[in-house]
C-alpha cells in the first residue's frame, strides 16, 4: 500500500516544509502487566517514553515504530500498545520485527492513527518501510519482492529524497554476537541505493538496541535506542548497557538535509551481564 500523506507544518521547525519524524523502536512490550524482560518492565517503559514526549514542548508529525513492538506477538500485547500510540494523536507507521506477527499485528494493532504502509510519500521526500523478518529466524533477509518494492518506489518518485526504514541493521554495528544477526544480503540494499545515490539519504532501524550512526557511500546510516533496555555496544557476547530507555528524532527538509539525534528517558538501567543465548 501507498500512504499519500501531506504533513502539516509546525512551528518548532526550521523551515515552513520541514517535518519531524519520531523513531520509536524495540519495545518489546509483555503480554501481561508486570512482566519483566530482559529484567525490565518493557509496559512501563514505553509508556514513561510516550509520556516523556507528550510532555515535551517537540510536536511530531508522525511516528515510525521499527519492529519487535511486542516481546510475544499475541492480542495483549498489542492490545497495549495501541493505547499507548492513541494518545500521540498522530500517524503512527509500523514495521514487524523478528519478535512480531504481521497478522496479529493487522488484527490487534492496525486502526485509528495506526498503520502499516509500504511507502509514505511527502512533498520532497519519500520514506519505504521495507520488511527485513523471517519466519523463525532473528536475523534479518531482504526478499525479491522487498529489493522489487525499493527500486519500483525509487523509480515512481525520482525527484523525491530517500529515507529507507527496516529492523534489522544492513551495516555491522560491531558487537560480535549481534552482527550474526544482520541484514545477510544487504548488498542488494545497496545496490539499489548507489543507483539512487543523488537522492538517498539514509536508512533507519532497530534490532541492535544501541545508538548508531555511520554514512557509507554517501548514505547515513542511523541505529536507535529501544525503549526498553540497550546492549553494550562493540561487545563479543550478549551484555546490558546502563544507558535508560530512550528513542530518535529525525527532521528533514525541503533541501534534502536530515537532522537527527536521541533522546533519553528515565533512569540508567542496572547493567548486567550474561554468556547465556538471547533473542533480540
Amino acid at each position: 500500500m501507498t500512504a499519500k500523506h501531506l504533513l502539516p507544518t509546525r512551528e518548532s521547525c526550521p523551515s515552513p516544509s520541514a517535518v519531524r519524524i519520531l523513531q520509536l523502536t524495540d519495545s518489546h512490550c509483555s503480554s501481561d502487566p508486570g512482566q519483566r524482560v530482559l529484567g525490565q518492565d518493557t509496559r512501563r517503559t514505553f509508556s514513561n517514553v510516550i509520556r516523556a514526549i507528550l510532555d515535551s514542548d517537540v510536536r511530531y508529525d508522525f511516528v515510525l515504530l521499527t519492529g519487535d513492538l511486542a516481546e510475544d506477538p499475541v492480542e495483549e500485547a498489542y492490545g497495549f500498545l495501541r493505547e499507548q500510540l492513541r494518545l500521540l494523536k498522530i500517524p503512527c507507521y509500523c514495521l514487524p520485527g523478528n519478535h512480531d506477527d504481521v497478522g496479529t499485528m493487522s488484527r490487534f494493532l492496525i486502526g485509528d492513527n495506526i498503520r502499516m504502509e509500504s511507502r509514505i510519500i511527502l512533498d520532497h521526500w519519500q520514506i519505504v518501510c521495507l520488511d527485513s523478518t523471517v519466519p523463525g529466524e532473528s536475523g534479518g533477509f531482504l526478499d525479491d519482492a522487498q529489493i522489487e518494492l525499493l527500486q519500483d518506489a525509487i523509480a515512481s518518485e525520482p525527484h523525491k529524497y530517500l529515507l529507507v526504514a527496516v529492523h534489522h541493521h544492513p551495516v555491522p554495528c560491531e558487537s560480535t554476537w549481534m552482527d550474526t544477526m544482520m541484514i545477510r544480503n544487504s548488498q542488494h540494499l545497496f545496490a539499489a541505493l548507489d543507483r539512487f545515490s543523488a537522492m538517498a539519504r539514509g536508512v533507519i532501524f532497530g534490532h541492535i538496541h544501541q545508538t548508531l550512526d555511520l554514512t557509507v557511500r554517501g548514505v547515513r546510516f542511523l541505529g536507535s535506542p529501544s525503549t526498553c533496555c540497550q546492549f553494550k555496544p562493540l561487545s563479543e557476547r550478549f551484555a546490558i548497557a546502563p544507558q535508560p530507555p530512550g528513542y530518535r528524532w529525525i527532521e528533514i527538509t525541503e533541501t534534502g538535509d536530515m537532522f537527527t539525534g536521541v533522546r533519553a528517558v528515565g533512569k540508567p538501567t542496572r547493567v548486567s551481564w550474561r554468556t547465556a543465548s538471547v533473542t533480540p
